[in-house]
C-alpha cells in the first residue's frame, strides 16, 4: 500500500464529459485523505479551495508540505505544527548531482 502525506501536491484528472475540447485535463490539487466508501482521494483544489473526492490522481511525491502549511496559518496563529524536516530532497539532489 502506498501511503500519502497530508498536503502532498498532485493533479486529479478531469473527465472528458465534464470539460471542453480546450480546456485543462487535470487541476493542481492537495491531498487531504483517503475516501472511505468509494476508491478514491479527498483532495483539495488548489484553483478554486473546494474540496473533491478524485480517483485518477497522479501525485508529486518529490515536493515538500512546508509551503501547503505556511498557506493555511496565515493569521499569525501558532495553532499549525511546523512540519519536520525530511532528506527526500536532498536524497533526490545528491542521486542527479553526482
Amino acid at each position: 500500500m502506498n501511503l500519502k502525506m497530508f498536503g502532498e501536491l498532485g493533479y486529479g484528472h478531469i473527465p472528458e464529459d465534464k470539460r471542453h475540447m480546450l480546456d485543462a485535463k487535470a487541476f493542481k490539487c492537495r491531498f487531504l485523505d483517503y475516501e472511505d466508501d468509494v476508491k478514491g482521494y479527498r483532495v483539495l483544489n488548489v484553483a478554486t479551495g473546494q474540496v473533491k473526492i478524485v480517483r485518477a490522481v497522479k501525485f508529486m511525491e518529490t515536493k515538500n508540505t512546508g509551503d501547503f502549511m505556511a498557506e493555511v496559518d496565515k493569521d499569525g496563529d501558532k495553532d499549525v505544527v511546523a512540519p519536520q524536516v525530511t532528506t527526500r530532497g536532498w536524497m533526490m539532489h545528491l542521486c542527479t548531482v553526482g
